[in-house]
């Protein structure tokens, strides 16, 4: 509705599919530096982990885009999966078109020498197991077990769990100790600071074809989004939504403060506040900004920039 007001191709915060559409927010990129430093280190099982809405599948697929191509990659949302039916869509992604005994045994077997001959081509299937707090008991166990396939003293596949912080609970159990332990890496992602929340929606403007992006909204919206927000990625897109459509009422062709605090006011909208981040978290970069101004486009580094640095841990 508001596009051509705003000269935009499309509502700017919809679901972009294009991988170069991902804003590179301080925790996407801490997320992939920890993956990436598992994945050099052959680390058997990750674990990320963060609230509703905070970017854990958005992660995903920024991890997914610094594989190689040639990587093996399987990526399964179906949560209710029982151990067989993911054992049978491992086989169907790894080993297409071959013969296996339709036996759980058959499976496993056929996974295991699939996998010997990826690694002694120098290739380490992935498997991203997404909404991972969903999954049943059984099936973590057997996410476990096929990690104890191995070739030449190393495991021959890596499993990334991605979910909500209910999962870290879930693993702290005794149930879960012997899968707990192979977890190397972990992870919790944090709502965006309030500078990366101006920056991503520069971001998300500039990618739906506008060719002044730093102008529709003031640093009094983004410092309003912000807050209502609570930074949580997924409510920045629905806040920012309303508050460009109340511009476009308004007459307006930049987002202020008061548009925003319309969203609240007139739908009664409230974001999804989340518990301050613990002591052990190390929280984003801030800044305190004047309001009301346009807001200037930074320079931004490349999403792999930063990731030889040091790795903060993040109690999950």
């Amino acid at each position: 509705m508001f596009a051509r007001h705003f000269r935009v191709r499309q509502n700017p915060f919809y679901a972009l599919s294009d991988p170069t559409a991902i804003y590179p927010s301080s925790e996407l990129r801490e997320a992939v530096q920890h993956f990436c430093f598992a994945r050099e280190n052959k680390d058997s099982i990750m674990l990320f982990t963060g609230e509703v809405g905070t970017g854990k599948t958005t992660a995903i697929r920024a991890m997914r885009a610094y594989l190689p191509e040639q990587a093996p990659v399987a990526m399964i949302q179906h949560a209710t999966l029982s151990p067989d039916e993911l054992l049978e869509a491992l086989v169907e992604i790894f080993a297409p078109g071959k013969r296996t005994r339709r036996s759980k045994i058959g499976r496993v077997q056929r996974l295991e020498s699939t996998f010997a001959e990826l690694d002694a081509l120098g290739h380490t299937p992935v498997l991203f197991l997404d909404e991972a707090h969903l999954l049943g008991d059984d099936v973590l166990e057997e996410t476990r077990l096929l990690t104890n396939l191995r070739h030449d003293g190393h495991p021959t596949l890596q499993v990334c769990l991605v979910g909500q912080p209910e999962l870290a609970e879930r693993l702290r159990t005794a149930r879960f100790r012997q899968l707990r332990q192979r977890v190397s890496v972990r992870y919790r992602m944090q709502p965006m600071s309030i500078e990366d929340t101006s920056l991503y929606l520069i971001e998300r403007v500039r990618f739906a074809g506008s060719d002044a992006p730093n102008t529709v909204f003031s640093e009094e919206a983004a410092e309003s989004i912000h807050e209502l927000s609570g930074g949580i990625p997924r409510e920045i897109n629905i806040v920012a939504a309303h508050a460009m459509t109340n511009a476009y009422v308004d007459g307006s062709f930049a987002v202020h403060g008061a548009h925003v605090r319309a969203v609240q006011e007139h739908f009664g909208y409230e974001g999804l506040h989340l518990p301050k981040p613990s002591e052990d978290v190390v929280p984003g970069p801030a800044t305190n900004q004047a309001p009301d101004k346009p807001m200037t486009v930074k320079s931004q580094r490349p999403l792999a920039a930063g990731l030889t640095g040091g790795l903060r841990t993040r109690s999950v």
